[in-house]
C-alpha cells in the first residue's frame, strides 16, 4: 500500500500547455526519486483552472524527501505566479499504517 499525495492548485486563468508542461516535468523528476510509485493529473471538468495532482509514494518519508528537494521548490516557484491562492496539499496514508498509530482498542474504549 502506498501513501497518496493530493496537490490541488487553482490557477488564475484556464491552464495552458506551458502549465501542463511544468506539471509533467515535475512528474518526470519525481520518477527518479526514491519511493515514487506513480501519479496522474486531472482537471476539473467544470472549471479548467482547477488542477489536481495525485501521486503515490512508498512512504510519507519518501514524499517528504522529494518535497524538500531544490527541484520541487524550483517548480513550485515557477508555478506560483500563475496561481490564484495557495496550494492545498494533503497526505493520505494507508488505513493499516493509520491503525498502527492508534492506541490499543482497550484504551480507546475507556475514553
Amino acid at each position: 500500500m502506498s501513501t497518496r499525495i493530493m496537490i490541488e492548485r487553482k490557477f488564475k486563468n484556464p491552464i495552458t500547455s506551458d502549465i501542463l508542461r511544468i506539471i509533467d516535468e515535475i512528474r518526470v523528476k519525481a520518477l527518479r526519486q526514491r519511493g515514487y510509485v506513480g501519479g496522474e493529473t486531472v482537471v476539473n471538468a467544470d472549471d479548467d483552472r482547477d488542477v489536481l495532482v495525485i501521486s503515490s509514494w512508498a512512504s510519507v518519508n519518501d514524499w517528504e524527501a522529494w518535497y524538500e528537494t531544490k527541484d520541487w521548490k524550483d517548480y513550485e516557484k515557477e508555478l506560483a505566479p500563475h496561481l490564484d491562492g495557495s496550494v492545498k496539499l494533503t497526505v493520505f496514508i494507508p488505513r493499516a499504517d493509520y491503525e498502527k498509530k492508534l492506541p490499543p482498542k482497550s484504551i480507546r474504549a475507556i475514553k
